[in-house]
């Protein structure tokens, strides 16, 4: 970013937008000065709800089958954009909030807080028109990790790469203070604008490949709103992929470059191995498939100071012990954790 720091950047973006979007810049002043006037967001945002596993994946994930993609406005973009990067400063306690309710209506989007097993959310959804045409994201509400490195779980294909959505669920809630929360997509990947689905030369609901989706936008939001901050992607390949270098390996690990060495990837790859005895494959320095390199989001991400991002393709074998065994998933979330 440019010399201001981000979190004073982005205290700065949401200041203006309280200007804009509640009245005006006196109100918005006071609300910074702590003005005796000024609301608690939390009071704003509505009451806190307890939620359960199922009933979270019920929310992040809604059935909109036969709904068409529908593209949106640049306004809805950047609105998008704003949004998550202020929920991002707001989520790490480096700014009040007080925007977040005008940034949502912008964007057309909902807020919810949410309880889950003792710890708290704020989550951001699509609108009643239930369109797809976002995503769905829950961020964690308090410091950062221990080790200060803040880390966002994406399933940007949960209706295509199937599991993913459920098995990403279950890595943050199996070790909730070592993420910042999830990111995912709420339209499968080739749903056309009539509806139909359809895998073409050009894909406008896969948001790993259209740069203007507003998917894109939020974790560039949320990317350099963070002093640093890795996007961990899940995605997955079926039994019937064949990789001819290691035909064995549960999962290949990138960080969706062409460029071997990412002291990262090997890292993950190598504490994947040892905690479930099973074959890892690095790309590109083991294998040739499923590097992740056409991703948008990964290449954005890795545009942005400090910010990194790794890419794992799951096999389907993995994918369903990890739904059906809970201890593999919290072994899955200490393997990403404890990789330096």
């Amino acid at each position: 970013m440019n010399e201001m720091p981000r979190a004073r950047n982005l205290l700065w973006v949401t200041t203006t937008a309280s200007c804009l979007l509640a009245g005006g810049p006196d109100e918005a002043s006071q609300r910074q000065r702590g003005s005796s006037h000024a609301t608690d967001p939390g009071e704003r945002l509505g009451p806190e709800r307890d939620m359960s596993a199922r009933q979270a994946r019920a929310a992040l994930w809604p059935n909109l089958r036969g709904q068409g993609y529908e593209a949106a406005s640049t306004e809805h973009v950047e609105a998008t954009q704003q949004l998550l990067a202020a929920t991002m400063t707001y989520a790490t306690g480096s700014t009040d909030g007080q925007a977040l309710p005008q940034l949502a209506l912008a964007a057309g989007l909902l807020l919810q807080r949410w309880k889950i097993d003792e710890h708290h959310y704020l989550a951001i959804l699509e609108g009643p028109d239930g369109s797809g045409r976002t995503g769905a994201f829950l961020l964690r509400l308090g410091p950062p990790p221990a080790d200060g490195r803040e880390r966002l779980l994406q399933a940007p294909h949960a209706f295509f790469d199937m599991g993913t959505g459920r098995v990403t669920l279950d890595v943050l809630l199996a070790r909730p203070a070592d993420f910042r929360g999830l990111a995912t997509n709420t339209l499968q990947r080739y749903v056309q604008p009539d509806g139909t689905k359809k895998k073409s030369a050009r894909n406008p609901a896969d948001v790993c490949h259209n740069h203007r989706h507003p998917f894109v936008a939020a974790t560039v939001g949320m990317a350099e709103a963070s002093d640093a901050l890795e996007v961990i992607q899940l995605h997955g390949f079926g039994d019937d992929r064949t990789i001819p270098e290691l035909p064995e390996a549960w999962a290949i690990v990138s960080a969706g470059s062409l460029d071997p060495g990412w002291p990262r990837v090997t890292a993950v790859a190598t504490a994947l191995e040892r905690d479930f005895g099973v074959t890892i494959a690095r790309y590109p320095e083991d294998v040739e498939l499923l590097g992740g390199t056409t991703n948008v989001i990964g290449q954005r991400v890795r545009s942005i100071p400090d910010a990194t991002f790794l890419h794992l393709e799951l096999s389907s074998n993995f994918r369903t012990k990890l739904r059906q065994k809970p201890e593999w998933s919290r072994r899955f979330a200490a393997a990403l954790v404890s990789a330096p």
